[in-house]
């Protein structure tokens, strides 16, 4: 038994670290958060309102919270924020805010495991480096547990889709019932993510792709009678999840249905207006935040029908040719399934970091969620069948993800000291952020219509 221990802390004792990194980044940003978002948070915990604040009601059932406050998470999202507010009320208010953004770093050392264990699925040389890299560079915990937010949770959510799903395509030798399981277990975490918060969305295409190459990989890999199972049995946990947990858990307000359907049309508020702090194209054309995103733009075109048009033009390019190359490559090689794996992976975190760039009203943090996906999928990609040029990308991403996560930080630090943010730093960040994006976008498409092209092996 002695043995059997020793062998299973050597086994955990790489990704011990892994939790550190997040814990004392936390400790030697311990002043610095954002209190607005933390104080919502608590507000939204004893019943009140938060842009229009009245009397606290502690003792309401959190039922009817979307009836008492102005949240806007979906459900989930409600239960971590002002459910946790509500476990740590107790405590001392001076500790409340450290202990919230304490649990969130120890969800970001989960998140650094689940990088670490894609990059290894890909058998990336020096994986435990990169890790440690990635967890260090701003961009990964400026807005995250030093903020005060939740969307590391979405990020586990997320990456833990991706994990369960990279290891049923490269995963050769799996039994039909770990498959399954493994499928179920994916889709259970993209349900959960959707339930976290709005933004898990503009990671759906790219992980949905993921998912249909993973299906058809488990389909093609065991007897063609369990192909229905395969596709239908993650369906049913994503259905089962988002619509029980969407009318089960709280009251929706009068004229909704379920949760979802009230968040989307009262949380998206930052659609309004041009830019909410968020470094994206829109930064041009108004020096002040929060302009109205309604005036025409060009005839009677406003710049927020502009920026999902574009949005949503690029991702249809960037969609097509994807599933070009999926389809292309369907009943190829394990090494070629992986370097497409990798390239869903990328394409997930491309669709976040185009979402904060083109549509207006985002805000600081929107492209939270782009870095890891661009980070394991780049590495994926150079592990497996290198682009042309990758080093160059590499660059081109640790500069964007350095600007992004610098300008978060100064958010923060001008919360903290009370000043006005910095036009000039964010149309800085907007243009580092456009010009690696225009980059890296037009390289995908290039390498992806070679990959459609290229003779199957």
């Amino acid at each position: 038994m002695a043995r059997g221990k020793r062998w299973s802390v050597r086994r955990l004792a790489p990704w011990l670290p892994l939790f550190l990194v997040p814990l004392i980044l936390l400790v030697s940003q311990y002043r610095v958060f954002f209190g607005p978002d933390l104080e919502a948070f608590r507000r939204w915990s004893v019943g009140a309102p938060e842009r229009t604040p009245g009397p606290e009601r502690p003792g309401r059932p959190l039922r009817d919270l979307y009836l008492d406050t102005d949240c806007n998470y979906p459900v989930l999202g409600a239960l971590v924020t002002a459910g946790g507010m509500r476990l740590l009320a107790p405590l001392p208010a001076r500790f409340v805010p450290h202990a919230f953004r304490l649990g969130l770093a120890l969800v970001e050392g989960i998140n650094l495991a689940l990088v670490l264990y894609i990059l290894r699925r890909f058998t990336v040389p020096g994986a435990w480096a990169w890790t440690l890299g990635y967890a260090l560079w701003p961009s990964t915990w400026a807005g995250g547990s030093v903020w005060g937010q939740i969307d590391v949770l979405t990020t586990a959510a997320l990456l833990g889709t991706a994990a369960l799903l990279v290891r049923a395509v490269v995963d050769a030798g799996a039994s039909l019932r770990r498959d399954l399981a493994v499928l179920t277990g994916a889709a259970a975490c993209m349900a959960v993510a959707v339930q976290l918060k709005q933004l898990a969305l503009f990671s759906l295409p790219g992980l949905m792709a993921l998912g249909v190459l993973a299906v058809d990989t488990v389909q093609r890999r065991h007897d063609a009678r369990w192909r229905v199972a395969a596709l239908l049995v993650p369906l049913a946990v994503v259905v089962t999840v988002v619509f029980g947990l969407d009318r089960l858990v709280f009251q929706p307000p009068p004229g909704h249905a379920g949760i979802l359907s009230y968040v989307w049309t009262t949380g998206a508020y930052h659609v309004g207006y041009l830019s909410n702090n968020g470094p994206s194209l829109w930064t041009f054309f108004a020096r002040a935040n929060r302009s109205p995103s309604s005036t025409p733009l060009l005839g009677t075109l406003t710049p927020v029908g502009i920026g999902e048009g574009l949005y949503v033009a690029v991702m249809t390019l960037l969609g097509v040719a994807l599933a070009a190359a999926l389809w292309h490559l369907r009943a190829t090689t394990a090494s070629r399934r992986a370097a497409m794996v990798a390239w869903c992976l990328w394409l997930t975190g491309l669709g976040n970091l185009l979402m904060g760039i083109l549509l207006a009203g985002t805000h600081e943090r929107h492209a939270v969620h782009a870095f890891p996906f661009l980070f394991t999928g780049l590495l994926g990609l150079r592990a497996t069948r290198p682009p042309a040029r990758s080093a160059l990308w590499l660059a081109a991403l640790g500069l964007t993800a350095g600007a992004y996560g610098a300008f978060v930080l100064s958010i923060l630090y001008q919360e903290v000291h009370v000043t006005q943010a910095s036009w000039a730093a964010q149309a800085l960040t907007a243009g580092i952020l456009a010009i690696a994006g225009a980059g890296l976008t037009s390289a995908t498409l290039r390498h992806l219509t070679a990959e459609a092209r290229a003779p199957a092996p």
